[in-house]
């Protein structure tokens, strides 16, 4: 008798799965395809339709677990959620083609036929956010009992004499940084513009058409950013009469500062003079030392073709090092991350391309040095570097992507190293990173105001205080608002898709055979959290820069993404070859 009703559950679980299924089926024939059944789009849809099923499916262990009491208080909670989250489904939806073309077909009202299919919708979606709900509350009960947070203290107590050495190390390092990164600046400033000219004009060419075609693809936000593009080849090009030293401070272009593409167009293609020079001291523009020799050999398209080869040349080798370092299951999750960053995007513009230079070299040199035990032990100075490189050469485009793509490189390699050691390593290296980004950033305005004379620093300080504001003009912005711009931007490219299937396959992998209750889950899931929070923070400290750069601030959600998918490798390896513990 046990064993029939127990097959019965079990068919009734699949029926639902089925069902599940086939709601989010009926939610892919949304849409018109180009190439019928076999279009990408359509596809895609399907796969995400069958792996949501399944996943419904795996949460009926969840909801059985729990008590009567409990179930009615999550059900209540599990609708509440359905209900905000299907509303703004419904408003998108009850005007498009889709709605009103079946509801004709089926002879039904529209508005009546929108809510059944949303209602529809929310009954697959509630058992999911059901499972999350009750997952997330053990979550936060369990983990006192899961990691031992006197170690984590007490790994962060140091005597004053240690803590001494570091900063002077830390100030040190940036001090010297500072001196050469100026050097290199000047010397760079010593090419003669001469050797540019040729090449100048073709590279205008190149902005203006990118101008005014727009976006890369019509599936993404992805664009070049043409302004400031601008500014790096005008500033490369500058032949100001003045001291070497103050050109070296100041960084000038022959630009009013706010037409700058119409200054290199009537400069470099009309041939017309123009009057205005303005300076930009704020920042390193460390490109310099990389773009005007390059400019003396080759015009604007050249450089992109070197970005393209670059670009393939350093997520090969990675891959090589992740293959040899036994990371096999974090290569697909690297390159739906990177995919993420719009190869294409990344090439053709000049200033996206600093970041990922920075974070992937980064990458590339954790796996060398993973196994060295000289280097764990001195590992926040390669942190503290890449903070001053990441002020040097970027025009906060997407900055913390040089932190949080080698930080989740360091939790894939550090086998054996438990929980706590690794949240903090992970503070650790966070504070210098921010410590050598800001110093070095610091730095500039400092030297810049010495030798000019200028309140550079005052200048600095104002244009912050304005960048972290939660207002344009008079019209106040809300976080939210900023959250939802960005990752909206982030998620509008062809390779969502891709990347929700494989999130999916994974969540489906490790629910499948998860063991709920042990201590393992919580302490693989703490340290990958915490940078999966980074963007989240960004966008709520510099808030008035991500909402209106959206375009390309967006673009530091790859951590969360590279993040998210590694913690369920890791998951499900877990799964793989650990027995179940008792809690």
């Amino acid at each position: 008798m046990d064993s029939n009703n127990g097959t019965s559950k079990k068919i009734l679980s699949l029926i639902g799965c089925i069902i599940s299924s086939i709601a989010f089926v009926f939610f892919a024939a949304r849409g018109n395809y180009d190439y019928g059944i076999f279009d990408i789009r359509l596809i895609s849809r399907l796969i995400l339709g069958i792996l949501l099923g399944l996943i419904t499916f795996s949460c009926r262990k969840i909801i059985r677990s729990s008590s009567k009491c409990s179930k009615i208080v999550y059900l209540g909670l599990s609708i509440a959620c359905a209900y905000f989250l299907i509303k703004p489904f419904f408003n998108t939806h009850l005007y498009s083609v889709f709605v009103q073309n079946t509801a004709e077909a089926f002879k039904l009202e529209t508005t009546f036929f929108n809510w059944m299919y949303c209602v529809m919708v929310a009954v697959v979606a509630i058992p999911s956010i059901f499972a999350i709900i009750i997952l997330l509350l053990k979550w936060i009960s369990s983990l006192p009992n899961t990691l031992d947070f006197r170690k984590i203290i007490t790994e962060f107590k140091t005597t004053p004499k240690a803590f001494s050495i570091c900063f002077v190390k830390a100030v040190s390092i940036v001090a010297i940084s500072a001196l050469i990164g100026f050097c290199l600046i000047a010397l760079s400033l010593r090419i003669p513009t001469t050797f540019l000219e040729k090449n100048m004009a073709p590279s205008a060419y190149t902005l203006l058409n990118d101008d005014l075609n727009g976006p890369l693809s019509p599936n993404s936000t992805s664009l070049i950013d043409t302004f400031t593009d601008s500014i790096i080849l005008l500033e490369s090009a500058d032949d100001t009469n003045d001291s070497l030293i103050r050109r070296a401070a100041l960084i000038y272009m022959n630009s009013d500062g706010a037409n700058n593409l119409d200054s290199l167009v009537l400069k470099y293609i009309v041939g017309s003079k123009v009057a205005e020079i303005s300076s930009y001291p704020r920042y390193w523009h460390g490109f310099i030392i990389t773009v005007k020799p390059l400019l003396s050999i080759m015009d604007l398209d050249g450089i992109r073709t070197l970005n393209y080869v670059l670009q393939i040349s350093i997520i090969a080798f990675i891959v090589l090092l992740m293959w040899k370092q036994g990371c096999q299951g974090y290569i697909a999750p690297l390159i739906i991350s990177y995919l993420m960053l719009m190869p294409q995007a990344i090439a053709k513009c000049l200033q996206y391309a600093t970041c990922f230079y920075i974070s992937f070299a980064s990458i590339a040199f954790m796996l060398l040095q993973c196994n060295k035990e000289q280097h764990k032990r001195k590992c926040w100075i390669t942190f503290l570097i890449i903070g001053i490189l990441t002020a040097y050469f970027d025009f906060l485009t997407y900055p913390l992507a040089t932190f949080g793509f080698p930080a989740v490189t360091y939790l894939i390699t550090s086998k054996g190293t438990s929980s706590e050691d690794k949240i903090v390593s992970i503070i650790k290296f966070g504070f210098a990173w921010i410590f050598g980004y800001l110093t070095m950033w610091a730095s500039k305005w400092i030297i810049a105001s010495v030798i000019t004379g200028e309140n550079i620093i005052l200048n600095a300080f104002q244009t912050i205080s304005f960048r972290t504001s939660h207002s344009i003009e008079t019209r106040h912005i809300s976080l939210l608002e900023v959250e939802i711009a960005n990752i909206r931007a982030f998620l509008f490219t062809p390779i969502t898709k891709i990347m929700s299937v494989y999130i999916l396959l994974y969540s489906y992998l490790f629910l499948r055979k998860a063991s709920f209750g042990r201590k393992d889950y919580n302490q693989i899931v703490m340290p990958y959290l915490l940078i999966m929070a980074i963007p989240i923070l960004w966008f709520a400290i510099a808030t008035n820069h991500t909402y209106m750069h959206a375009c390309f601030t967006n673009k530091v959600c790859a951590i969360a993404a590279f993040s998210i998918m590694s913690m369920l490798v890791n998951l499900c390896n877990t799964n793989k070859y650990l027995e179940p513990k008792d809690s």
